[in-house]
């Protein structure tokens, strides 16, 4: 004799995180603004008639261990008081990261 085959309702399976589960506190990332030396204000402009220079440099930022791979330069001048200050911005793109 042959076995009947017997067919079972396959249940869908829950999506989400499980009941009860804690919720994971995300990553937070101090950034500092740049700011004047002088007056120490954080409203700069850019100054008249400087350019932005781009360097592809990669590294890691060692007292928070922020990577980068490239560096702009660029000078600032404040609104306040009107001193001028040199500004390094740390960019990061995940494809150019080796």
């Amino acid at each position: 004799m042959a076995k009947k085959k017997t067919t079972k309702k396959k249940t869908a399976a829950k999506k989400g995180r499980p009941a009860g589960s804690k919720n994971k506190e995300p990553d937070t990332v101090l950034e500092v603004p740049a700011g004047c030396a002088r007056c120490h204000s954080t409203d700069l402009g850019v100054f008249p008639g400087s350019r932005l220079v781009t360097q592809d440099i990669h590294g890691t930022l060692r007292p928070t261990g922020k990577r980068f791979t490239s560096i702009d330069i660029r000078r600032m001048q404040c609104r306040q008081c009107g001193a001028v200050t040199i500004v390094k911005t740390y960019n990061y793109d995940p494809a150019l990261w080796k």
